[in-house]
């Protein structure tokens, strides 16, 4: 019964997603925690609603996504961004952390799936990435 109603509230996520987009809505607007609709979907594993955002949005920054998806944790979603051309050594703030690498921020997270993604993609496995901890 759960996993019927995630699966409705998917869908109807991915009609409104779509609704929108058909509006003129764009991805490249920054919202709460400076998110896009991409980095939110990313974030949340929200398969469907990134395939619409990166089929129909073309002001899309996937470098931020990569790193929303490593923190939510979802590696088939990393693929797919660095697939898409996502620069693995982009680095961005998280929180009050210095910027960082998203394999930086999947070592910090501890989402070894993500870390063995990215290595996967050529991400720089002798990078400082200690220095991230630093801060906390």
């Amino acid at each position: 019964m759960l996993e019927t109603r995630r699966r409705e509230d998917a869908e109807h996520s991915l009609q409104v997603v779509t609704h929108l987009l058909d509006y003129g809505a764009t991805d490249d607007v920054e919202g709460f925690l400076g998110r896009t609709a991409l980095g939110w979907a990313c974030h949340d594993g929200r398969s469907g609603i990134i395939q619409k955002l990166l089929k129909n949005v073309t002001n899309t920054n996937l470098n931020i996504a990569v790193h929303c998806a490593v923190m939510g944790g979802h590696p088939g979603v990393v693929q797919l961004l660095m697939r898409r051309g996502a620069d693995n050594e982009a680095k961005i703030r998280q929180g009050l952390v210095r910027e960082m690498t998203a394999l930086e921020g999947a070592i910090l997270y501890e989402e070894l799936e993500c870390v063995q993604v990215l290595i996967d993609h050529g991400a720089a496995v002798n990078a400082p990435f200690f220095q991230a901890c630093e801060n906390y």
